[in-house]
């Protein structure tokens, strides 16, 4: 009986800390990918700014 409770417990234990270390990891790749995006946002920003800046040169 006793060793059925340890398996039980052992079973549990990795079942969530699967679920915990996927969850980890898909919240850094979500935090990159807003970053990068943020980062492409920006510089499609600036090359507009450029653009705009250049033609009223002309």
């Amino acid at each position: 009986m006793q060793k059925e409770i340890i398996v039980a417990i052992i079973a549990a234990s990795s079942a969530l800390a699967g679920v915990t270390i996927s969850a980890v990891i898909a919240l850094c790749l979500s935090y990159f990918d807003k970053r990068h995006k943020k980062q492409v946002l920006l510089r499609e920003k600036y090359e507009e700014m450029m653009s705009c800046f250049s033609a009223s040169l002309v």
